[in-house]
């Protein structure tokens, strides 16, 4: 049919199926809700006793199917609500190599070809239940081993690595894999830069929470940008006199001391943001003819020109005052350090006069 059965108006409906695809209008995304134990680095599956894997408490929503607002099953929700001891179980250590295992759970669903035989019945008539249920997907040993294929109709939460000498699952090495599920109008929450680019049927509207960053980006036309841009602002008295000779490419700030207190380093966040520099000083021109020195902030190696002054000829002072917008900066970290550039003369900052700089994503 067309239309869902409207919740709630009729006494005997809508059904389990109708309430599926309603839910999937405020849970898009399947996966596990994000808490402070799923987003925590020790995720939900823990080892347990010999070869059981154990379950903290989480709730979830199940997706069959279908990309991101998928209406064809719809969500379904389901939860744990206590720690469970020993929920999976993987085989013992391979003889050679290691082996991959998946720890999933699912929903069984009668309607989606699941066998719920053997469970336990209640309600008029005796009506089977499908109870939810922690299923162990085994892989094959080698080295490396061979990550298996998750089945249709199973929800990941971790995957175990368990190497040939392991006595026990504590020997095994555990990483937690589930999505995050999402709720309308809510960052979609990821661990990183890889699992946001894989994000798909992103709306306009959406945003994300990148836990190892810990910042919210949000859509701006095919990419992300950071709701609270990532700034680098350097200030300094210097301690002794910088003096530049012949420096025709830019160069450093000569005295150590200075230049370590100037360098820094700028965490850009978004792939597709601009970024804008300033930079302020006071310099002289000790010796040479007429020309214009110029200061750059050398951003992950490349030198971007933000300050040029002229200089009369010598002797002469001037101050660098200066802006711009730079495009096409990659995502991630960049050392960042001023420098200057000259040509045959000797140009000097000395002891106690200011350098100031400052890098913020726009």
């Amino acid at each position: 049919m067309t239309l869902t059965r409207a919740f709630a108006v009729d006494q005997a409906y809508p059904d389990a199926a109708d309430v599926r695809k309603q839910l999937a209008n405020v849970y898009p995304r399947g996966g596990l809700f994000p808490d402070p134990v799923t987003i925590a680095p020790v995720g939900v599956a823990y080892a347990g006793t010999g070869w059981g894997i154990s379950a903290r408490p989480f709730t979830a929503a199940l997706k069959r199917g279908g990309g991101p607002y998928s209406r064809k099953y719809g969500t379904a929700l389901m939860g744990n609500d206590a720690a469970v001891v020993n929920a999976w179980t993987i085989a013992a250590a391979p003889a050679s190599g290691s082996r991959i295992d998946l720890l999933a759970i699912r929903a069984k669903d009668a309607s989606q070809g699941d066998s719920i035989a053997g469970a336990p019945t209640d309600g008029p008539g005796g009506v089977v239940r499908a109870i939810p249920e922690f299923v162990t997907v085994t892989g094959v040993a080698g080295t490396p081993g061979n990550r298996p294929a998750l089945p249709a109709g199973l929800e990941e939460v971790a995957q175990i690595t368990t190497p040939s000498g392991a006595a026990s699952a504590a020997g095994s090495t555990i990483v937690p894999t589930y999505k995050f599920a999402h709720v309308v109008g809510a960052p979609i929450v990821v661990r990183n830069y890889a699992e946001l680019d894989a994000l798909t049927g992103v709306l306009g509207i959406d945003s994300a929470y990148i836990i190892d960053k810990g910042a919210i980006v949000v859509r701006r036309g095919s990419g992300w940008v950071p709701t609270a841009p990532a700034v680098l602002g350097k200030y300094r008295s210097l301690s002794a006199g910088n003096v530049w000779i012949d420096a025709a490419t830019p160069a450093d700030f000569p005295v150590a001391a200075d230049k370590t207190a100037l360098d820094g380093t700028f965490d850009k966040l978004s792939a597709t943001s601009d970024v804008r520099m300033t930079f302020f000083a006071l310099g002289e021109l000790a010796s040479g003819p007429e020309q214009i020195i110029t200061a750059s902030l050398n951003v992950g190696g490349t030198d971007y020109e933000v300050a040029s002054t002229p200089f009369l000829t010598a002797t002469s002072r001037g101050t660098f005052a200066g802006t711009r917008i730079a495009s096409g900066i990659p995502r991630g970290t960049h050392a960042v350090k001023p420098r200057m550039r000259t040509s045959a003369a000797n140009f000097r900052i000395y002891s106690g006069w200011i350098v100031s700089y400052t890098i913020e994503e726009v």
